[in-house]
This record gives structure tokens, sequence and C-alpha cells, in this order.
């Protein structure tokens, strides 16, 4: 079924509602909440996970450099940055600006974008050239592919995130994605290998974050990756992490699955060997293999702030 634009606004128009009524009751039970004191203690922020934001900026003229962001506050509501992971690890150019709107005692709100361009290559080992069929063509021609992490996508996330502070102990994080490629040749982990070719992705998830002693946090995930395609994936993480003066990491594991495969013999990570066999998500693909999709990611992030 081809993705239409009335069905980005409906699904966000249902989802603006559901947490503004989450919101509403939140008031009425948190009237007597302070939230909690790390984040204004320190200039460390807990920026998000691989699909999870959270709405928290950098303070004017502050600065942060490391492994997920290097960023600046424009003022207390604007940074812009850019993720040294993703230009090494992964050889895509990436730009992020992040915006929080108005809070309350236990509510905020933010509009995250991310820009993502391959290099021109992209390409993390030597370059290859194979024979591929084109069965549009009926005929072969050649292609080039790398045989690590070969990525060839373009593409801009947009993510709306609403944070709520439950308790002095607990932080919930709804985020919910509307993401468009241009090119999803070999995109990167977060975009899961389907025969609907649609440009679009639509997610959704939900994180907890717990507060513990000494400025230390638990955060976990679950949410829906791809609502606008079959298979839909599930997303799940669990990270730890703390915030300390000066500097702040988190470290952990996410896992994405079709609900088939998480138990099935067969599961495999579809998506690396179509990225790394000189294969991409334009060509016709294995349905078993798109049934059995599973795949594990590192959650890391070490930042300084000045």
């Amino acid at each position: 079924m081809r993705f239409s634009i009335l069905k980005t606004i409906l699904f966000l128009t249902l989802i603006t509602q559901l947490t503004d009524a989450f919101a509403e009751e939140l008031g009425t039970s948190s009237q007597q909440y302070t939230p909690p004191t790390s984040p204004q203690k320190y200039k460390s922020k807990f920026f998000g996970s691989n699909i999870s934001s959270t709405t928290q900026t950098l303070a004017a003229n502050d600065t942060t450099v490391g492994f997920q962001i290097t960023g600046y506050g424009i003022n207390d509501k604007l940074f812009i940055g850019t993720s040294p992971w993703m230009a090494i690890d992964y050889r895509l150019y990436h730009l992020a600006t992040r915006y929080r709107f108005e809070e309350t005692d236990n509510q905020s709100k933010s509009l995250t974008v991310q820009y993502f361009k391959s290099a021109e290559h992209g390409c993390r080992g030597q370059i290859q050239k194979y024979l591929a069929y084109d069965s549009q063509k009926d005929t072969y021609s050649n292609r080039e592919f790398c045989g690590l992490y070969h990525y060839e996508q373009e593409n801009i996330w947009t993510t709306w995130t609403s944070q709520y502070e439950i308790s002095d102990k607990v932080t919930l994080h709804l985020n919910q994605h509307i993401n468009y490629y241009w090119d999803q040749t070999r995109p990167f982990s977060m975009r899961r290998p389907s025969n609907n070719k649609t440009p679009w992705q639509l997610n959704s998830a939900v994180m907890a974050q717990i507060h513990l002693p000494q400025d230390f946090f638990i955060a976990s995930e679950i949410g829906l990756l791809d609502w606008e395609k079959n298979p839909l994936h599930v997303h799940s993480s669990l990270m730890v992490g703390a915030l300390k003066e000066g500097f702040s990491f988190h470290a952990g594991l996410s896992l994405t699955s079709t609900p088939f495969a998480f138990t099935s013999k067969a599961k495999s990570d579809y998506q690396q060997k179509l990225r790394t066999s000189g294969s991409g998500f334009n060509d016709e693909l294995d349905e078993d293999q798109i049934k059995n999709d599973f795949s594990l990611h590192p959650e890391l992030a070490i930042q300084f702030y000045f």
C-alpha cells in the first residue's frame, strides 16, 4: 500500500492527541514535583539514543565535543551540531539541530532535525567491481561495492519529542519520527530491508530514564520502526550512563527485529548482508530473509562540555 501525506497527518494528529492527554494527566498528578537536579547542576546532557531523542539542549554559548555529537548552544533553546561517529564510522556527512519549546515544571517538547548524506563511496574498505543483473533492462551492468560497511544514502530525520518528568526518579521520552530518504540504496541500520520502496519512514518509541544516585541513570526504550511498510520492526534498547561535571557518557545495546525473527532459528542481519555483498534496497529482495531480519546495534556516547 502506497504511503501518502494524508497518512502522515493522521498519524501525527493521533500521536499528538494521545501525548497531550497524557501530559494533562501528568500535570494533575505531579504538581508538587521538582525535576531532577543533574541536568541543571552540570552542563552535561543526555541527548538520547539511536532512535529516542530527549528534549535537552545546550545552554547559550556552551559547547560539547564527543563521539555522539559535537555542537554549540546558540541560545538556551536551540543548538546545532554534527556527529563524528557518523563521519568516521559511517562515512556520512551529518548536520543536526534541536529546538526546545516552552517547559512546565514536569513537561517539555522539542523538534530535532538531522540530515545525512554518504560521502562519495561511504566505504571503509577497498572498492571492488562486479556484474549485476538489471531485471528491468534484462542485461548485466558494472557496479561498485565495498567489502566493509558500504553506505549509500541521503535522508532527513525529523523527530518530535515529548519529555515527561514522572517523579524525581523517572523521566519518560516519547518520540515520533517522520523521515524521508532521497537515496536508500544502502542505508544505515535504522532503515530495515523491505520490498516496499517508499521513501518515507514512520517510527515511534518511548524511552524510560531512571535516575540513580551519584548522577548515574539507566535508560530503556521500546518502539516500532517502519509503520508505513511491511514488515514492521520492533526496536528495544538498554543503556547505563552518567551526567557528571564536565562530561557525560552512556553505553548499551539495542535490538531491531521483525516479530517473526524473535523466535526464528533462521534469523540474521539481512541489512548488513546487502550492504557487504554489493546488493541494495533498490533490488528485489528475498522475502524469507526480510521476514527473518534481526540486528544488534551498539549504543555509545562520551561527551565533554565547555
